[in-house]
């Protein structure tokens, strides 16, 4: 039988309700089952998602990929995700090849754009100073464990755009990250709140160390 695969880009804005990454997928696998001509193997029809969205979060890049046994005209898509719940939205349908590596199988870099509610503008100069360091170890709390990291493993590029914006590229690995607020409180060495934090983008690194968007 003949398949096509898509890659789906989908955002995510604050008034999603359930803004956490495993609500919506739920929310997408609905419309994929009940729009999509999905391909089969066997009774398992074919999908694939993304890293889940950390809660919390917003993001202008979800992504799922489908196997579909049809091939949809270009604006086929998007009445398909036309009656998508209130904060996501459909952006784009890019055709990949079927053998593809899964998105969960590539180490990734997240871009993500973090936003305080306050100006932050005098912790530039630690800021600075800290982004130099490597090694550069913090401490991760998670469900009343702690453990050691050292940040310049994780980190790919922090750019301070202003005391009000904070641009951080997180690395992926193997299906671990570290969340990018903890990068900026560490990098910082302060507590701050955010007003918002966006995922922008997410690519793979060539052999030249060059970023292509997945």
């Amino acid at each position: 039988m003949r398949e096509y695969r898509y890659r789906l880009r989908f955002s995510i804005e604050p008034d999603f309700k359930s803004a956490d990454g495993f609500k919506s997928r739920d929310a997408l696998k609905k419309v994929f089952f009940e729009k999509l001509p999905l391909s089969a193997d066997g009774r398992k029809v074919k999908f694939s998602f993304g890293p889940a969205l950390a809660r919390e979060h917003i993001s202008e890049c979800e992504y799922a990929d489908v196997w579909l046994k049809e091939r949809p005209k270009k604006e086929d898509f998007a009445s398909f995700f036309a009656s998508l719940p209130a904060g996501m939205s459909f952006i784009k349908a890019v055709s990949v090849p079927l053998f593809f590596p899964a998105i969960e199988a590539v180490d990734l870099i997240e871009e993500y754009a973090l936003y305080p509610k306050t100006d932050i503008s005098n912790l530039k100069p630690v800021f600075e100073k800290n982004i130099k360091i490597s090694p550069f170890e913090i401490t991760i709390e998670k469900n009343g464990n702690t453990r050691k990291e050292d940040l310049s493993l994780w980190l790919y590029k922090a750019v301070w755009q202003s005391g009000r914006e904070i641009s951080v590229f997180m690395k992926r690995i193997k299906g671990r990250t570290v969340r990018p607020e903890l990068a900026v409180e560490a990098l910082t060495q302060s507590k701050i709140d955010f007003l918002k934090v966006v995922k922008r983008n997410m690519f793979w690194s060539d052999s030249s160390g060059n970023l292509n968007e997945i």
